[in-house]
């Protein structure tokens, strides 16, 4: 089932897509935390496995993909349900 949708705006068909959200203070903190995480590396008898975890999950800190319909007219987007 091909679902198309019209533009509220300027009435040409709209095209599935994706937008990208940055957070820049969760990037500063993503950041941080690798660094905190490198240290921890070299400085705590454990800190192979917490820098590790650590330096991983601030890799995907401050950047979320949003599924938005998008019009290419006009540029108008919503997020699809």
């Amino acid at each position: 089932m091909d679902t198309t949708l019209k533009c509220n705006h300027c009435h040409s068909l709209m095209r599935k897509t994706t937008k990208a959200e940055r957070d820049m203070v969760l990037q500063l903190l993503a950041v941080l935390l690798f660094l905190g995480g490198a240290i921890m590396l070299f400085v705590v008898p454990v800190g192979t496995v917490f820098g590790n975890i650590l330096m991983l999950t601030s890799l995907f800190l401050g950047y979320k993909k949003i599924k938005v319909w998008k019009c290419p007219n006009c540029g108008h987007f919503f997020e699809r349900a």
